[in-house]
């Protein structure tokens, strides 16, 4: 809450010592997948990637 940055969670999830959103983990996977379409064949590989990236993070350990 004041105002440092947070080394655990970037600035889109977490700001003034709270997260900017209480979305659960598959949500979080649909709100991101238009950011991470290029690149992948369709969105089901897309999504894939996306749940094994996020399953690494702390906000999403034990979560999904």
């Amino acid at each position: 809450t004041d105002g440092s940055r947070s080394g655990e969670y970037c600035s889109y999830c977490f700001a003034d010592g709270n997260f900017t959103s209480q979305m659960n983990f598959e949500q979080a996977v649909e709100v991101n997948l238009p950011f991470w379409r290029e690149g992948f064949d369709n969105d089901d590989d897309a999504r894939q990637k996306i749940r094994e990236v996020f399953s690494q993070l702390k906000r999403w350990q034990n979560q999904n």
